[in-house]
């Protein structure tokens, strides 16, 4: 008989010796706080009552190593750029963050500052001079963004956004500077931004310098694929004669006025705010400076965290573009907000001069760096930039770069002389550049970032010995194609080039869709990929990863060599009219050293599982899934090929599979791909549905994932009748009636909880749950009591039974709290 059981529940707290797990760290610099409403730079700074007031005066301060400057939480500082020139030490740093401690609303440092004084100047169009009243002295050199609350409006554009083509017009003609298009509406379109679509992975500015007709004469030739840009689109903003949609706006240069189209009459003083230009250059400025530029030394020792860089005319944070002698090392950028700004969110960019590291001058980006926890979002050029080396970025989230909407006058950054070379990479989410293969862009960890929405690449390398480990990459190449979620891009051979020895690893691809619009008739399909091992990128090991929905092949080797492993590998090449695969290999130099343990998974009868220019771009493959229930000859090498002659023509592949059951075209998927992709485990309801895995195991109920896993699993009818779980399982004896809650799979409306084998009333909650109230009758003695689900369908079914234990009393034993 059970006589009584005991639940011990334990709560023990264990405070550790600072001597024997920790170094006490007591700080003996100065803390400075800063507060723009309360403080005044009169003040010693040395505490929240007699804080500064301005960050002009935080920039003139004499730092020494272990200082702290906090600003204070809730305020906002505008138009303001904060530059650190000093340095501290290895275990002092000096620190900029905020207070009081833990704050959620950040500081914000804003680039923007309220406009005043509008007034109606057209139907619908209202003007600001900023040369006049309240604005006089506020806005610099102009302004290039413009925001009416948290909505950043758009600067006014022809032909709208949403119009045909994505809001290309197309170029009837080209000759020199000059191009020519039936549809330009009439007026003077002379000084508007012309941005030309020259290929798809290339975006051209221009500026218009005359107007004629249907021509427009361009400050400089643009070069289009082809040798001219007749058929390419390009669109136009920047002019007075795009305001024609609300929110859209224009900044006259010339005349200081500042134009706002609007249907919601006259904005109030304050209610629209500016980017003001600070300075007119070419040189890099961000709202926060990491040194000084051109004569300065890089710093190091360094912590900025915990502050909001919103809204600047350039970048978020930036090193300058000249660093004197030595680069900048050992800085960390932590828990801060990087948005809205119209070039970079953090550009970890410098040329060092007169080196005197014993390294040449050249291009660098620090070492030494900590990029964690940042939101970096709605940045027009790039999410973050960097060349540097021995660095670590985790657990940052950069999102909705270079989105078509949002772009100014200077577009996804290209100058408005350059040809395709330089704007290639513009609108990339991260990107990692080299100059000296030794100073710049390797050994740097990628770690648990999310890169989602990003006008070209998700993830650029151009380095070497990198890691890239559980990271969530979604919707990529939205505004440009031939790009990547993920790519990598050598140089000169195998052996000349700087990319090689890089591992991507746990990560998880979503959606690369390769956007074309604009682009000429021939080159217009979706044309984006999941891993893009492109150019000459040696030894890159893909293994563990998910990638689903590029519109062409989810892996691409192009010239180029490494190892493939463990990937699940689902729908892509979902759009490509022409052969587009899960696995692509192409180019004499490629070649693949193993290739195992994959799920290729195809689900259009055009998406091939694995292509191959030849046999030879192959040493080793075995043990992979050939899935495409669409086409029994998936494998395209030398033609169309059934995994058997496959196996026949390569000697490879002797444990793989291939699909085990078939669908016409046009018949809707039966497979799922479940994908976890945060960085703990994750159970997955699966419904009333059962499933099969590639592997034919059977699941049902639920399914668990690992961190940053994925399973596809295929449709195998409904659920059976199963019993996992019941609660309570314990109770006392003689306690009063109470509700059961049954969980499992399988149930209807018919289904019946049964209590020793006895129908109870059953209220049908879903079909994997039920409820039951439970007599107190039936539980006054200690016992073991069977409980069951039983189905009259299909001839009456029963699960086996949970057992309810009815016991004497559930005791609780609390254990003291341990200090050590």
């Amino acid at each position: 008989m059970v006589k009584k059981i005991l639940f011990v529940f334990i709560l023990i707290i264990l405070v550790f010796s600072p001597n024997l797990t920790s170094r006490e760290v007591t700080a003996t610099g100065n803390t400075y706080y800063v507060s723009i409403k309360t403080g005044n730079d009169a003040n010693n700074g040395l505490s929240p009552q007699q804080a500064f007031a301005t960050i002009s005066k935080v920039n003139q301060l004499a730092l020494n190593p272990d200082d702290r400057v906090l600003f204070f939480c809730g305020e906002t500082w505008r138009a303001d750029p904060l530059t650190i020139a000093v340095s501290g030490v290895d275990g002092n740093p000096i620190t900029f963050g905020s207070y009081p401690e833990g704050c959620s609303n950040q500081p914000v440092l804003s680039g923007a500052i309220p406009v005043s004084g509008w007034q109606s100047y057209a139907t619908n169009i209202y003007m600001a001079n900023l040369n006049t009243g309240e604005n006089v002295g506020k806005f610099g050199l102009g302004v290039n963004q413009l925001f009416r609350g948290e909505q950043r409006l758009v600067l006014g554009r022809w032909p709208n956004i949403d119009t045909a083509d994505g809001g290309y017009s197309t170029i009837d003609g080209q000759s020199n500077n000059q191009i020519t298009d039936a549809q330009l509406p009439s007026g003077d379109w002379t000084g508007a931004s012309a941005h030309i679509r020259g290929m798809r992975w290339y975006i051209l500015n221009r500026i218009v310098t005359a107007d004629s007709g249907s021509s427009l004469t361009l400050n400089a030739a643009p070069g289009c694929w082809g040798g001219s840009c007749a058929g390419w689109g390009y669109f136009l903003n920047n002019h007075y004669n795009t305001l024609d949609q609300e929110g859209e706006w224009f900044y006259q240069e010339s005349s200081g006025r500042l134009f706002l189209y609007t249907t919601t009459g006259k904005p109030a003083d304050g209610s629209i705010e500016a980017s003001v230009i600070l300075k007119e250059d070419d040189r890099a400025w961000g709202g926060i400076n990491l040194g000084k530029d051109l004569t300065f030394e890089g710093i190091h020792h360094v912590v900025v965290e915990n502050l909001a860089v919103e809204r600047w005319y350039k970048h978020g944070i930036s090193q300058p573009t000249n660093y004197a002698h030595q680069e900048s090392h050992h800085i960390t950028l932590r828990n801060n907000t990087i948005r809205d700004v119209d070039g970079i969110g953090i550009s970890l960019s410098t040329w060092v001069w007169g080196a005197e590291d014993g390294r040449p001058d050249g291009w660098r980006g620090g070492y030494g760096l900590l990029v964690e926890n940042n939101l970096i979002e709605r940045c027009n050029w790039k999410g973050l930039d960097t060349f540097s080396r021995e660095s670590s970025y985790i657990n940052n989230t950069i999102r909705d770069i270079g989105v078509m909407e949002n772009l100014g006058a200077s577009g996804l950054g290209c100058s408005i002389t350059s040809q395709e070379g330089a704007c290639t990479e513009d609108g990339d989410g991260f990107r990692i550049k080299t100059d000296q293969p030794a100073d710049t862009g390797h050994h740097n960890l990628l770690q648990g970032n999310v890169i989602d929405t990003t006008a070209y690449n998700g993830l650029d390398i151009f380095g070497h010995n990198n890691t890239i480990k559980q990271n969530v990459f979604l919707d990529t190449c939205n505004v440009k194609g031939d790009c990547g979620a993920v790519r990598t891009f050598g140089r000169d051979s195998l052996i000349g080039t700087m990319v090689y020895d890089l591992i991507f690893d746990q990560n998880i691809i979503l959606n690369v869709t390769g956007n074309t619009d604009g682009c000429r008739d021939d080159f217009d399909a979706l044309f984006g990929f999941g891993f893009y091992i492109d150019h000459y990128s040696r030894n890159i090991t893909i293994q563990d990863n998910t990638v689903s929905g590029a519109t062409v092949h989810g892996i691409l080797y192009q010239n180029s060599t490494g190892q493939i492993s463990n990937n699940t590998l689902y729908n892509n090449s979902r759009t490509y009219p022409y052969i587009g695969a899960q696995i692509y290999l192409t180019g004499s130099p490629t070649f693949i050293s193993s290739m195992g343990d994959n799920i290729l998974f195809g689900l259009r009868s055009q998406a091939f599982t694995l292509g191959a220019a030849d046999t030879n771009r192959i040493n080793s493959a075995d043990y992979n899934f050939y899935f495409n229930p669409y086409r029994s000859d998936s494998i395209y090498v030398s033609g169309s090929k059934t995994l058997t002659a496959w196996q026949n023509l390569s000697g490879q592949d002797s444990h793989s599979k291939e699909a085990w059951y078939s669908l016409s075209p046009g018949d809707p998927p039966r497979s799922t791909l479940f994908v976890n992709s945060k960085n703990e485990g994750e159970m997955i309801n699966l419904g009333d549905r059962a499933y099969r895995d590639v592997d034919q195991q059977r699941y049902y109920g639920q399914v668990y994932l690992h961190p940053y896993t994925s399973i596809i699993l295929i449709d195998d009818g409904l659920a059976p009748l199963s019993l996992s779980t019941i609660s309570p399982n314990m109770v006392e004896a003689g306690s009063a009636d109470f509700e059961m809650t049954v969980n499992g799979t399988g149930y209807t409306a018919q289904s019946i909880i049964r209590l020793n084998g006895i129908d109870q009333l059953t209220q049908f909650v879903s079909n994997q749950r039920l409820s039951v109230t439970i007599s107190s009758a039936d539980i006054t003695n200690i016992s073991v009591l069977p409980i069951t689900v039983f189905d009259p369908m299909d001839g009456g079914l029963e699960t086996p039974a949970i057992n309810l234990w009815v016991v004497e009393s559930i005791s609780k034993i609390y254990l003291p709290m341990v200090i050590r």
